[in-house]
């Protein structure tokens, strides 16, 4: 009998063991392609300023919303801004009172060639795995054509899986302030690099 009670404990603390393990490595791989996608693909789409680029990273015939925090990146009082979008044709976006996000981003590359926008720079922080979605935690720099950096903020993107590839269904941007950190819950993130 205590053989038999043995050998269940063992196997019960091995499936354990392997479900950790694997649960582990599938964080380690969408670690591995949330960052690909989003500190090197993404910064590079986003830094060409080419809209049909940019726009290909957030769900295809989706409402996104874009919630701006911050004095430095809205030039507002730090209650914020939100910014409805929906990424689908113009008479849609239309019909469900949201700017097209075509025209978002091309209103947003043209205020950064204002500012002699060259590049973005893009780190990634965190990302924690909730049901349906992934949120991931970045800390961005804009350059400009002197290579000063100008600007630097956080941001936290929401993404879901479509197809086997994944797709920002909402972006939330804050000042470039370790405070953050506690109001998005980053104690609770998957952190592949250390602090």
């Amino acid at each position: 009998m205590k053989k038999y009670l043995l050998s269940i404990l063992l196997l019960f603390f091995s499936n354990l063991l392997s479900n950790s393990e694997s649960k582990s490595k599938n964080e380690i791989d969408l670690w591995t392609v949330l960052e690909k996608k989003l500190t090197i693909d993404y910064a590079n789409d986003f830094s060409s300023q080419n809209v049909e680029k940019f726009i290909s990273y957030f769900a295809p015939n989706r409402k996104i919303n874009l919630y701006q925090y911050g004095k430095e990146l809205t030039g507002e009082n730090n209650n914020g801004k939100i910014i409805k979008l929906y990424n689908g044709n113009i008479i849609s976006s239309f019909i469900r009172l949201r700017i097209p996000a075509k025209i978002m981003a091309k209103s947003l590359f043209s205020r950064l060639k204002k500012q002699s926008y060259k590049e973005s720079k893009i780190e990634l922080l965190g990302i924690l795995i909730e049901d349906n979605s992934v949120m991931a935690y970045i800390r961005f720099d804009r350059i400009n054509n002197s290579e000063d950096i100008y600007q630097s903020g956080r941001g936290v993107y929401r993404l879901i899986n479509i197809n086997n590839d994944w797709y920002i269904t909402e972006m939330r941007t804050y000042d470039d302030d370790d405070s953050v950190d506690t109001l998005i819950g980053y104690d609770k993130m998957l952190k592949l690099k250390a602090d």
